[in-house]
């Protein structure tokens, strides 16, 4: 009889030892403007807006500013709304006059500056009294 022989291969699968996979973190947040944001992070990117990151998604409010009080308001750049350095005023022709106060604009013409103003074009303009001869009328 024959002798068979039995030669048996044993296929061994290559093994590499590498470094394991630094592992990968993922951060929660938000980008706007491309500046990035924590999860529940509060930030203001210009004076007049107010955001929020919720849930990978950026929500804004923005402030509506209301008409300034003075004829001679300013813009600050570091504040949303414009400013009166000078305080409530209105104007007279081409006089600023503060509020409360009166002023004589010629001979015949005294106007004042109400304390308290109306909506409109002409919620910043003084009250004026003109006098004709012994006549006052008011415009």
């Amino acid at each position: 009889m024959m002798n068979f022989l039995l030669i048996s291969v044993f296929i061994l699968p290559l093994v590499y030892c590498v470094d394991p996979l630094p592992s990968i973190s993922v951060v929660s947040g938000c980008s706007k403007d491309g500046k990035l944001y924590k999860e529940g992070e509060s930030f203001k990117p210009t004076p007049c807006e107010h955001c929020f990151c919720n849930a990978g998604r950026v929500s804004c409010a923005i402030l509506d500013c209301a008409m300034p009080s003075c004829v001679d308001a300013v813009r600050d750049p570091t504040k949303c709304c414009s400013v009166c350095p000078n305080g409530r005023n209105c104007y007279a022709g081409n006089t600023i006059i503060q509020a409360g106060k009166s002023v004589q604009i010629d001979d015949h013409t005294t106007c004042h500056c109400p304390t308290r103003f109306g909506f409109g074009m002409t919620a910043l303009r003084a009250v004026c009294e003109i006098r004709v001869n012994t006549v006052t009328a008011q415009v």
